[in-house]
């Protein structure tokens, strides 16, 4: 199953910490929360339906093309990007929004192919998922 979540892909944040008298409770970055539901959003919409077996995750994220990377001597192409967001933070926001829809517990999924580049410059920023069963 294959599907795109356009928009910037954002990476899971630090969990975020509040304190209600003695209670301490965590919560999530709301930029990290709103990716996570998108992603849940576009695997239903595609079709996405729940696995209990083992899984293989391709990705491949789109981030935002830095201004000195758009000059006319450039490559027009998507160019590998070496610089944050760290790719183990982008998989994780996946993992997470796809838990519950495509499996039941992301330990399922036990291969994984990443990729992280800068948009190409005549398309926009996106994450594409394609999960397979093993």
């Amino acid at each position: 199953m294959k599907f795109t979540v356009p928009g910037d892909p954002k990476p899971q944040g630090r969990p975020r910490f509040f304190r209600r008298g003695a209670f301490v409770g965590t919560y999530d970055p709301k930029d990290s929360a709103s990716f996570k539901q998108k992603v849940g959003f576009y695997a239903v919409e595609a079709g996405m339906t729940l696995s209990d077996g083992p899984l293989a995750l391709s990705a491949k994220f789109y981030i935002k093309r830095p201004k000195n990377r758009c000059r006319s001597k450039d490559d027009r192409g998507a160019i590998v990007c070496s610089k944050r967001p760290d790719l183990d933070n982008l998989v994780k926001a996946i993992l997470d929004g796809l838990n519950g829809i495509a499996f039941k517990d992301d330990g399922q999924v036990c291969v994984m192919e990443l990729r992280k580049f800068y948009h190409e410059v005549d398309k926009a920023q996106r994450t594409e998922i394609e999960i397979l069963p093993i």
